[in-house]
This record gives C-alpha cells, sequence and structure tokens, in this order.
C-alpha cells in the first residue's frame, strides 16, 4: 500500500487516470480490507470522464461487488456483478473473468 501512497496527489489526472486507485483498491482487496477497496472502486466509477477508454471503470463494478462480498452487503454486491455483468454483455462469453464474475453472482442467489 505504502507504494501508491506518493500518487495519490496524481490520481484521477490525466497521466496517472484511475490506475492508482484501482491497483491500490486491488490491493486492499487481497488483504481483505473491505470497506477501503469499496472506497476506491467508488472513485473509479464516480470519475467515469477520466481516463473514459480505461477498463478499469468497467473492472471497478466487480472488483467492488467483491469488496461489498468482504463487507457483508450482499445486496450492493449483487447490484455490482448485475452492473458489471450488463456492461460486458457483448464479450466474448468465454472470457476467464466473466466465467469467474458469473459465478460469484450466480453463488448469491
Amino acid at each position: 500500500m505504502q507504494t501508491l501512497e506518493p500518487v495519490r496527489s496524481k490520481e484521477l489526472g490525466i497521466i496517472l487516470g484511475v490506475i492508482a486507485n484501482y491497483l491500490r483498491g486491488k490491493a486492499y482487496l487481497q488483504q481483505r480490507m473491505g470497506l477501503e477497496a469499496a472506497a476506491e472502486f467508488e472513485k473509479i466509477i464516480a470519475h467515469r470522464g477520466v481516463d473514459v477508454f480505461g477498463v478499469e471503470h468497467v473492472l471497478a463494478h466487480l472488483e467492488l461487488a467483491r469488496a461489498a462480498m468482504l463487507t457483508g452487503d450482499t445486496a450492493k454486491a449483487r447490484k455490482e456483478y448485475q452492473d458489471f455483468l450488463a456492461l460486458w454483455k457483448d464479450a466474448d462469453q468465454d472470457v476467464p473473468m466473466l466465467i469467474e464474475a458469473r459465478k460469484e453472482y450466480e453463488a448469491l442467489k
């Protein structure tokens, strides 16, 4: 986590875009810090105009769902999985990340 702290002042900018937030959120997830991870992914979703072609905006929904599961917020997790799956509805159906997301979502039902 310390590695990404120096770039905090430059996040959501022209050069870094949302990648620092995404990586920080992933690191929080690995440490099972759901609330902190959720905050990073929510920032990405809230700033859709930053790096408009970045895939991190779509992936943030999936990672936010996972963060919500860590905190026990299954309603939020379900919504974020649905948002992610809706955004990727036209993607190749055999993409491993999409298959994994579908399995995680089905486990919530």
